[in-house]
C-alpha cells in the first residue's frame, strides 16, 4: 500500500475532496480561512497527490 502525507497550517480551513479534473481519481481541496483562497493537490489514483 502506497502511503502519502501532507501537512497543513493550523487555521488551514476548510477541507473537502473530489474529483476537481475530470479524470476519475479524488483530489484534496483546502480552503485557506484567512484568504479565502483554495489550493487543490491533484491525485493520482494510487494516494499521491500532486
Amino acid at each position: 500500500m502506497n502511503e502519502s502525507s501532507h501537512s497543513l497550517a493550523p487555521a488551514a480551513g476548510t477541507v473537502i475532496t473530489g474529483d476537481f479534473d475530470g479524470n476519475g481519481k479524488d483530489d484534496i481541496g483546502v480552503k485557506e480561512s484567512a484568504t479565502a483562497n483554495w489550493r487543490i493537490r491533484y491525485g493520482d489514483g494510487t494516494g499521491n497527490f500532486f
